[in-house]
């Protein structure tokens, strides 16, 4: 009989194998309950309506003490409970002598029909016996069974010094079962082979180890085989017995290198007759390999046995984006509850939840979680601190990036990589060409696919939009963070960057010129690195850049395309970057001033351009002219009311831009489309359930700019208050959002499931 430790598994895990065991044991079907507060009950058989037949609580810790601290209030909530269970059961991890049996049954008296109800590990082990399906269902306690231990020891074992007991115990606690596991079996069992590719740290070893595992204690394979960096040896290796059960494992199967050390011809044979035997044997012949995917991109641009489909179909891409935010959870506090980490540690990790800013982190990764145990990250730093550290490694993850960007792809990918940092934002694949091109014209279309291609899924992502044009974007921001901190001081390619630069967002969005300036404060608090400070030279070429080419870049907007925009739009986005260029300054106003003498100038954003305008000009450069046709360019572009509070707040009350002032208020009255946006924002907030009086609080400088008071929201408030003669009891939100509403307690339910999940980490 097998032989469990049951403390592998999460104090969740444990609850929902006892469900599975305790119904197939009893024949009845045992309820579990969402996470929270759960009043003494984590699981329950009724008979019908909410008659309490059977009770279950469920108990998972390492040491007795913890234990039995525990149950001492568990039986203050029997007390209270109603209805009052008929029978109670009480299932715990660790084992425990007879004498702590009976005291426990004491203090459950008259709950505990007898300490029979007290189930060990020695009862759950013999129920298991005779459940195999429990068993395997929960297969990473299968794994940890002494039996299965024994049989996977026993497999002669080639070339895989790693498996050896504690090395298992130790990968399949830190492991947290995921949707991976089975998707990537299944891929497995289709092709006789897989080839596990994803980012650096994303657990493709791990979920290989742990495949290898399975399949050794499942007795599918006899002999597991790691085989080595060299592929010629590894024809010899396998067996010509069709009846030999031979696991293949082989970790990193491309190498580190690939780009400088391609296959040869030779090795490109054997490899193809390595996959074609095991496609041939594949009853007892098996081959998991695992690779970087920017490697298996590179090696699929050069290597025809990586293009056929039948070795594309095996390939299985371990995606951190597919992983809900309970899995995330799950993998972080199986590495915590596995570590050193002192208690005070924890109570203030866990008290803070600072665990969330871990889950919700957009650099998360398994190799990071890791470091927090490899590192010991809690040594020498007080609670406050260590937690502070946990979160500035996922912060700095730039060391996961940066032997990849400097030895293991070539100038033309890092070229890329350049010009991408520069725009800042997702752009389709023919305007990114365009830029690439400008900047090095070595690189025509064809070759930056494929550096697309080597780079995807590492650095970039790639997809469709609604007309199936491909767009290029990284793959997380923090990319954008290591780039440029790579790039800082490389002066002459950002010289050469600036010169080249076809889009405006390729000035405004990494580079500014003073450290004083208030856009290098903004930029580097929002994105957490800061933008390229240019050294004198590169600020002169900055400058030429703008003086000669601002009016003809384009804008790569939302659409990752280039947008329309007018001179606003691109004196507002240099603004930034540029102010301190007093040529520049002086010849984007003269430019300014020569257009409106001409014609009014609609612009999409007000609030930019009543900035340029107050920014660029004095009231003694403003003719009447100028005067009028900027007055139309306002009155004619708001849409919002922000727009509406952009110009009651420009503050405008002496010498000519005073005067325009009056023009705005004059002109906007003749019209009332201002009073329909304040009406709807006003009904907006009402339905916000923001009360009357704070309404009139902050509204109340812009109305009163356009000649309102307090009646203006009175009168609204009235008819707003006042339903309809048809209406009939309902709201909007109980008619027509039934959808938010599910959403919005499924995602409460996540954060208490997650919450629960560690604090639980404080009865470790």
């Amino acid at each position: 009989m097998n032989q469990y430790n049951f403390n592998v598994l999460t104090w969740e895990e444990f609850e929902e194998f006892t469900k599975d065991l305790l119904s197939a044991e009893m024949d009845v079907v045992f309820q579990s309950f969402a996470n929270g507060p759960d009043g003494g009950i984590d699981l329950r058989y009724s008979s019908g309506g909410d008659a309490r037949d059977i009770v279950v609580q469920c108990k998972r810790y390492k040491n007795v003490p913890s234990l039995m601290s525990n149950l001492a209030k568990e039986r203050a909530k029997l007390d209270t409970m109603n209805p009052k269970p008929k029978r109670y059961i009480l299932t715990v991890s660790l084992d425990i002598s007879e004498a702590k049996v009976n005291e426990i049954a004491a203090l459950f008296s008259p709950y505990l029909l007898s300490a029979d109800d007290i189930i060990t590990p020695k009862q759950l082990n013999t129920m298991l016996s005779r459940h195999q399906s429990v068993e395997r269902r929960h297969y990473k306690l299968w794994l940890a069974s002494s039996n299965v231990l024994r049989t996977i020891l026993s497999s002669r074992v080639v070339n895989y010094t790693s498996l050896i007991q504690e090395s298992i115990e130790s990968t399949l606690t830190l492991y947290s079962p995921t949707p991976s596991f089975g998707e990537a079996m299944s891929a497995l069992k289709e092709n006789g082979f897989i080839v596990i590719a994803g980012e650096p740290g994303v657990g493709k070893t791990t979920l290989a180890q742990v495949m290898s595992f399975y399949l050794l204690g499942d007795k599918d394979f006899d002999e597991l085989i790691a085989l080595p960096q060299d592929i010629n040896d590894a024809l010899e290796m396998m067996s010509s017995n069709p009846e030999k059960k031979q696991l293949f494992l082989f970790d990193d199967f491309l190498g580190s290198n690939y780009l400088d050390y391609k296959l040869s011809r030779r090795e490109d044979s054997v490899f193809k007759s390595l996959i074609e035997n095991i496609g041939h044997l594949k009853k007892n012949k098996a081959l998991i390999m695992t690779t970087r995917e920017y490697i298996l991109h590179q090696a699929q641009q050069s290597t025809e046995v990586f293009k056929d489909q039948e070795f594309l179909d095996a390939e299985y891409i371990i995606n951190l984006s597919k992983y809900d935010a309970t899995t995330k959870a799950r993998i972080l506090y199986n590495h915590l509850a596995s570590s050193d980490i002192p208690d005070k540690h924890l109570e203030y990790f866990v008290s803070e939840r600072v665990y969330r800013d871990v889950i919700n982190h957009r650099n998360y990764s398994p190799r990071l979680i890791g470091a927090i145990n490899k590192q010991k990250l809690w040594q020498g730093r007080t609670p406050e601190a260590f937690s502070d550290m946990v979160i500035d490694l996922f912060e700095n993850p730039w060391t996961l990036y940066e032997d990849v960007y400097v030895n293991k792809i070539d100038e033309k990918e890092r070229n890329v990589m350049l010009v991408m940092m520069s725009i800042g934002k997702e752009i389709r694949f023919d305007y990114l060409h365009r830029a690439v091109v400008s900047f090095d014209e070595t690189i025509d279309e064809t070759q930056l696919g494929r550096s697309i291609d080597i780079l995807e899924n590492t650095f970039l992502k790639t997809s469709k939009d609604g007309s199936g044009h491909i767009v290029v974007d990284v793959l997380n921001p923090t990319i954008y963070d290591f780039v440029t901190h790579y790039h800082r001081n490389h002066f002459h390619s950002l010289q050469k960057l600036i010169e080249s630069a076809l889009y405006l967002n390729q000035l405004t969005h990494t580079f500014v010129i003073d450290k004083d300036n208030l856009s290098y404060e903004v930029r580097s608090s929002l994105s957490g690195y800061d933008p390229i400070l240019l050294d004198e030279s590169s600020a002169v070429v900055f400058k030429d850049k703008v003086l000669r080419d601002w009016r003809k870049l384009a804008w790569i907007g939302s659409r990752a395309v280039p947008d329309d925009f007018d001179i606003f739009d691109s004196l507002s986005r240099l603004l930034d970057s540029s102010i301190e260029i007093e040529e520049v300054k002086l010849d984007l106003s003269k430019k300014l001033l020569e257009d409106l003498e001409k014609s009014a100038i609609p612009t999409r954003d007000v609030q930019s351009a009543l900035n340029i305008f107050d920014y660029y000009f004095e009231p003694e450069d403003i003719s009447e002219t100028v005067a009028t046709h900027f007055v139309e360019s306002i009155t004619t572009s708001f849409v919002d009311y922000e727009d509406l509070k952009a110009i009651a707040e420009i503050g405008w009350s002496r010498d000519m831009k005073g005067v325009m002032s009056d023009m705005i208020i004059d002109e906007m009255s003749a019209r009332s489309d201002h009073l329909d946006i304040l009406d709807e924002e006003i009904r907006q907030r009402l339905s916000d359930d923001q009360d009357e009086q704070s309404i009139k609080e902050e509204m109340e400088e812009t109305l009163a700019y356009f000649g309102l008071g307090d009646i203006f929201i009175d009168e609204i408030f009235v008819r707003w208050s006042e339903p309809p003669e048809d209406y009939d009891g309902s709201s909007f939100y109980s008619k027509d959002d039934d959808e938010f509403e599910s959403h919005r307690d499924s995602e409460s339910d996540i954060d208490v499931t997650i919450d629960n999940i560690f604090e639980s980490l404080l009865s470790k």
